[in-house]
């Protein structure tokens, strides 16, 4: 068999607004470091780079390209993503590409036509590509609609002989391996193995992993660029090297591409006693990041987690824009660093503040009528989410704007009064979980 290599990704959500959202950089324009336009773009600039360098055979995008709102009216996202493949092919490189939950087939408009070395697998039944000069086979198949059940990994056809095969899957797995993701093509790693596939090219779980598998490769890259505090760590490609048929540990690599790379730093303040102790603790994680191999690459933005139990001034470590703010004046001469939040998480040691009886008990009561205080909150945002009257307000308020969306949408064109009301009890019910959520409470009951 030939030997040959190829990258391997998904889940580039390009021009997501969500990365945007999350730096809030309305509000940190002033201390924000080399401010990335376009983080997605410069992300997946770096793989189109990394294709040409490496003289790859073909690049592999297992869904969740873009997103519907990514698209934009003016479909510049699209434009950007083909200009993207006319250098592949400039290069003789060829593209395939599965659409997923994200940029289902159904939902995606106005799609430019592709440059000839692009092969998008359709919808409707599983394809295969061979490319009889490698000895390779391509299996794949998109998301013709947003959900789509088991039958969908079952529909793939069995690995071709004396090919080497590669099939493109955009699945959120079994539901242990799920990490938090909803259902989408559910399927076991043995029953991929089953189809007896030497590489399955996976996408929709936004974390690297590599799955066992019996005689074959089950791998997701997690996705290109990381979009919120959540989604730490490096975020990349797989570059893989088949050789006379075979992957092997050696030959099979993630290649971090991201431009901004979240961390979580947390910091243990047991052993604090000063205010000097602290931003001591805090410099030394910071530290650590900014000199860590490629670091100065790329913007690392940072939430800062305080915990522990310190015996520090109370007035210390509770005031956490103070703290925020001393942790952005620190670092904005440290290339590459910013600072998305301080939690403070803390707790004053026993012998921090020595109380009298009476302000014990004043402490205690304090803390009871404030457990108090959230339930009455989350109580009355629940009910809030059932009000028949502000849903009726929405209806009208928001009347003009669903008019104006495309017809894409499927949302109904209707006059005020006339809209569709469980629309808007949707969109208040993921208002009220949001607002909880930020809160630190469930919104189930």
């Amino acid at each position: 068999m030939a030997s040959f290599k190829f990258i391997h990704a998904a889940d580039l959500h390009l021009d997501t607004s969500a990365l945007r959202t999350t730096f809030n950089l309305e509000n940190h324009r002033g201390d924000f470091p080399k401010e990335p336009e376009h983080p997605t773009r410069a992300a997946f600039d770096k793989l189109i780079d990394l294709a040409i360098r490496e003289r790859v055979a073909f690049v592999l995008l297992a869904g969740d390209l873009f997103e519907g709102s990514s698209l934009g009216r003016d479909n510049r996202t699209a434009l950007y993503f083909r200009q993207c493949m006319k250098r592949l092919e400039e290069n003789n490189i060829r593209g395939f590409i599965v659409w997923g939950n994200h940029d289902y087939e159904s939902g995606l408009t106005r799609l430019p036509d592709w440059p000839a070395n692009v092969h998008v697998f359709p919808g409707d039944e599983p394809g295969i590509v061979k490319l009889d000069q490698l000895n390779c086979a391509i299996h794949g198949r998109s998301f013709g609609v947003r959900h789509v059940g088991q039958e969908f990994a079952d529909s793939y056809e069995r690995a071709l002989s004396g090919l080497f095969n590669i099939a493109l899957l955009h699945t959120s797995l079994d539901p242990e391996r799920r990490g938090g993701h909803q259902e989408y093509a559910p399927c076991t790693p043995e029953q991929l193995a089953a189809r007896g596939h030497q590489y399955w090219a996976l996408g929709h779980i936004h974390q690297h992993q590599i799955i066992p598998g019996k005689n074959s490769w089950l791998v997701f890259p997690g996705n290109l660029q990381g979009r919120h505090a959540r989604e730490t760590g490096p975020k990349g490609c797989m570059l893989v090297e088949v050789s006379n048929g075979r992957i092997s540990e050696d030959t099979i690599r993630h290649i971090p591409l991201d431009v901004v790379r979240w961390h979580e730093a947390e910091v243990n303040l047991s052993g604090a006693g000063t205010d000097e102790d602290i931003c001591s603790e805090v410099n030394s994680k910071l530290n650590g990041i900014i000199s860590s191999p490629g670091a100065d690459s790329r913007v690392h933005a940072v939430r800062i987690r305080l915990t522990g139990n310190t015996r520090a001034p109370l007035k210390d470590f509770v005031n956490r824009k103070a703290i925020e703010n001393w942790a952005v004046a620190r670092m904005q001469d440290t290339r590459g660093i910013w600072i998305e939040d301080v939690a403070v998480e803390v707790s004053p040691a026993e012998s921090a503040i020595p109380l009298e009886p009476d302000q014990i008990a004043l402490l205690r009561g304090i803390e009871q009528e404030m457990a108090a205080a959230s339930g009455e909150i989350r109580r009355v945002l629940l009910e809030t989410s059932h009000c028949k009257d502000l849903i009726r307000h929405l209806e009208i308020s928001t009347s003009h704007e669903l008019s104006s969306l495309p017809e894409e949408l499927g949302l109904k064109k209707a006059k005020p009064g006339q809209a569709d009301s469980s629309l808007h009890k949707a969109l208040l019910d993921e208002a009220v979980r949001r607002i909880l959520a930020e809160m630190g409470m469930e919104s189930g009951t």
